[in-house]
């Protein structure tokens, strides 16, 4: 059995196994189909590859070339995306044509209780974990002679957020059974008019390494009149950090090509991808990011698809791990300089509660975390009863 798991696929539909297609052969309908050539892409319903306009022209050549700046000083977005709204995919051209709200998702409203909703309950791509529980790399990449040809960039120690077309929203998260995405409470005029108006985005809010308690904060403040001039200060200080383009029928290579021509001011940045050819190129990457202060990278797939769910073909790897929780409770600190303040947040997590009680600011432990709230933290490894170990708060979380 465990050889013919090296070399076969499981057929779980009919259990039974099935032979593995061979490199640049995709199965479709217990077939193996040759891929597409560049510049065409397979039709769903016949199997046969079509060209598509899109892919045997770059994204230059759609852009104007007269390319005129703002009075920022940035060059407008929405100047370069405007060419390429009609062209850009069929998945974002039938978004249009259906007179979707959102570019991405297009399936969705804003409810009663001004989250966007994600009607048909499927979310954004988010990474697996690299390693297994035991610390090693999961035997289903081995196969694939992973990593050579994998694309690896920093893992942004931000807020995610994705730019729907009209709004700024945070990860999707699971409410009573419903996708539910919050709108970020606060994005100035500026920062808004850097975004295009055609084209979905997926990134991070970002202020450097090591600050995700800092831009947790500033995508948590409640907005009013007083503290207009204090936030927009505020959010001069942060970037958008775009490293996918929501498309659904675009393998992340055209992706990431697209994003280069899209996204060219000092606000709105894309993510640097290098390519790599072996695991000892990736390690030296990662010492080296991690020696700078980075928390981890990430490594993408560049043939993938971008899928909403989480998925093989987007990997993190991080020396700490990270996950969120949920505040049940306080525990008050009756000694040392932390005397009559909160000394530990008690949160649940997978049904198990457990204490945190450190990385928490002077303030934090004054005002003391509100009871409900979700909050980040790190810790070590899972005990086997599932605890984490060495837990330590970063931040509360709105995109999760």
């Amino acid at each position: 059995m465990d050889l013919c798991l090296k070399t076969h696929i499981l057929d779980e539909t009919k259990c039974r196994f099935i032979k593995k297609c061979g490199e640049g052969y995709t199965r479709r309908n217990k077939k193996c189909l040759k891929d597409c050539k560049f510049g065409y892409i397979r039709n769903e319903k016949t199997n046969r590859c079509r060209k598509n306009e899109f892919k045997t022209k770059s994204v230059k050549e759609f852009l104007p070339s007269n390319k005129k700046t703002s009075k920022t000083g940035y060059k407008s977005s929405n100047n370069l995306s405007n060419n390429l709204s009609n062209n850009l995919s069929n998945n974002l051209s039938n978004n249009l044509s259906k007179k979707c709200d959102r570019l991405f998702p297009c399936n969705s409203e804003l409810n009663k209780d001004g989250y966007i909703h994600f009607k048909d309950n499927k979310g954004i791509m988010l990474a697996e974990n690299l390693f297994d529980k035991d610390k090693n790399i999961k035997k289903k990449l081995l196969k694939n002679d992973f990593p050579r040809g994998w694309y690896v960039s920093e893992k942004y120690d931000g807020v995610r957020a994705i730019w729907t077309g009209k709004e700024l929203i945070t990860r999707p998260r699971n409410i009573k059974g419903k996708l539910l995405s919050n709108i970020f409470a606060y994005v100035p005029e500026w920062f808004m008019k850097l975004l295009p108006s055609n084209i979905p985005l997926d990134g991070e809010i970002y202020m450097g390494r090591g600050l995700f308690h800092k831009v947790s904060a500033i995508s948590n403040m409640k907005y009013t009149t007083k503290n207009k001039t204090e936030m927009d200060k505020l959010w001069k200080g942060l970037k958008y950090i775009v490293y996918d383009i929501p498309i659904l029928d675009r393998t992340f290579k055209d992706r990431y090509n697209m994003i280069k021509d899209i996204v060219d001011n000092d606000t709105i940045k894309r993510a640097i991808c290098t390519r790599i050819e072996n695991m000892e190129q990736l390690n030296k990457i990662y010492k080296k990011l991690l020696e700078n202060g980075a928390e981890g990278v990430i490594i993408r797939n560049p043939d993938s698809l971008y899928e909403q769910k989480r998925s093989n073909n987007l990997l993190k790897m991080k020396m700490f791990n990270d996950d969120e929780c949920k505040v049940v409770g306080h525990e008050i600190s009756n000694n040392g300089k932390n005397r009559g303040l909160m000394g530990a947040l008690i949160c649940e997590y997978n049904k198990k509660r457990f204490k945190i009680g450190t990385g928490f600011t002077d303030k934090e432990r004054k005002e003391k975390i509100e009871v409900g709230s979700i909050v980040n933290f790190r810790y070590m490894t899972l005990t086997r009863e599932g605890i984490p170990r060495e837990p330590s708060f970063r931040g509360i979380r709105t995109d999760v």
